[in-house]
């Protein structure tokens, strides 16, 4: 059996050589060239001369669903690379302004296994050092454009341990720009993002800090700073307001959460609560009256007067049984708060209306974040243990689960969010353990967090992207 998976490499890597003309001159620049859309024609050129020959990055069918036949093509990315049983791995090949986060890049300058003009040697050094340049300039089109999110959805997917931001073109489901969160000499953890009114706020565990960061461009304009590791966020319908609670992993106990003005950033006052733990997992009702916060390590649910910071009612969940609970989530009408109980291994259902547990739905271990379909219909339950997407079914009267989604990359799933019109869900994944291993390995990232689209109109998973190390809080703009 191995003699014959020999062969098959050896035949496959031959094709590849003869299909791929050999070239390690420079480009001929009085050649005529049909690569089209770069700022820099040059980079079209080198493209062309030596990566979109028949059997390569060209023609209906190109190798990994990747075309580099122009601009367009190029920043479509990849598309059916393989994970075993697998093909709708894929993603960007090129980041604006992130030469060492493009994989063209790494990978015609020899720090990816294969290198690539594939079987040859690599570019000479001015070809690269032209394509860096392009790419470390924006990656910019020929009417020197930098390219930016389309006109569908954007994600916005936090890597915790990449001290860094994602912005994902959700029409090609691609990373399209890296925002940076790195102000400290260790891991900052950016944990969480919202969007609201023109900008995204995201929370840093390690450094403290609320980041303001506009959408147009991705520049960081300011931060509420001090806080002590700051976890979930919820911001108001007005976007005048931002409730904050603590990281799950914080140390030691911990008994109030922060209500933070939007327009200047500054803290408005800390809420207290009546029993000191890790009040993480909060949720806001639609009309911005009440606010509802888990304290993982006390089993309990606090409700809190919004407007007045009052403390209205503190829940203890099922007496003796330790559910932990971990997120919440407001159902449309308002009438159901969503809980997903690490300890337990179950979404728990609350009526807001007489604050009891009405119904517990087993889902797998480690429940995570919560997206809920706009008609209340479906909630979707990523359970981090097992890799999977539990979909638990609302007919009106009583919560079933009724299906899981599942994929061979999917290792520790964490935040989720859907897209407005209810048709895809987004999936961020930790991967901290490795178990999923990338297609073009990299030692700057060597185990990748992932981000998953999942096409809800059939519930089967479109397309996964590597994203940077510990995929952790997402949200779909809104």
């Amino acid at each position: 059996m191995k003699k014959v998976k020999l062969v098959a490499v050896l035949m496959v890597t031959i094709l590849v050589i003869v299909s791929c003309r050999d070239n390690n001159n420079p480009v001929d620049t009085e050649k005529t060239y049909t690569s089209v859309g770069f700022s820099d024609e040059r980079v079209g050129k080198i493209l062309e001369t030596n990566c979109t020959t028949s059997g390569c990055h060209a023609g209906s069918n190109p190798a990994n669903g990747l075309s580099l036949e122009s601009h367009g093509n190029l920043m479509l990315g990849s598309s059916s690379r393989a994970y075993k049983e697998t093909t709708n791995g894929g993603g960007a090949v090129v980041i604006p302004f992130r030469p060492e986060e493009s994989l063209l890049y790494r990978m015609i300058s020899g720090q990816t296994t294969p290198s690539m003009p594939m079987g040859r040697g690599i570019l000479a050094s001015g070809d690269i050092e032209i394509i860096k340049t392009w790419i470390e300039n924006g990656a910019r089109d020929e009417n020197d454009v930098v390219p930016l999110p389309g006109e569908g959805y954007t994600v916005y997917a936090c890597s915790q341990n990449a001290d860094r931001i994602n912005v994902v073109d959700g029409d090609l489901n691609n990373v399209i720009r890296i925002i940076n969160t790195d102000f400290i000499s260790e891991n900052d953890a950016p944990h969480m993002v919202k969007y609201s009114d023109g900008y995204i706020y995201a929370t840093t565990i390690k450094s403290g800090k609320l980041l303001k960061i506009r959408s147009d461009d991705f520049t960081i304009v300011t931060a509420t700073e001090g806080l002590e590791y700051p976890g979930m966020i919820q911001i108001n319908t007005s976007g005048t307001k931002a409730y904050v609670s603590r990281s799950s992993t914080a140390p030691g106990s911990y008994s109030s959460i922060y209500e933070i003005n939007l327009a200047d950033m500054k803290l408005i006052r800390e809420i207290v609560l009546p029993v000191e733990g890790i009040p993480h997992g909060i949720a806001l009702s639609h009309d911005d009256k009440t606010l509802y916060v888990a304290n993982l390590t006390k089993n309990r649910i606090s409700i809190v007067d919004a407007e007045t910071g009052d403390l209205k009612n503190d829940i203890s969940l099922s007496g003796s049984v330790d559910h932990q609970p971990m997120q919440t989530a407001i159902s449309p009408d308002d009438k159901y708060l969503y809980i997903s109980a690490r300890g337990t291994g179950k979404l728990l259902v609350m009526d807001t209306g007489s604050l009891e547990i009405i119904s517990e739905v087993a889902v797998g271990p480690g429940p995570m974040h919560l997206a809920i379909k706009s008609d209340g219909s479906k909630i979707y339950v990523p359970t981090m243990m097992n890799g999977k997407v539990n979909v638990v079914t609302f007919d009106g009267s009583e919560w079933t689960k009724t299906g899981e989604i599942s994929h061979p990359a999917f290792m520790m799933p964490h935040g989720c969010d859907i897209t407005p019109d209810d048709k895809f869900l987004y999936v961020s994944f930790r991967n901290t353990e490795g178990m999923y291993q990338p297609h073009y390995p990299n030692p700057l990232n060597p185990a990748p967090g992932l981000l998953a689209v999942i096409d809800l109109r059939n519930e089967t998973v479109l397309k996964y992207t590597e994203i940077g190390a510990y995929g952790s809080g997402l949200t779909v703009k809104k």
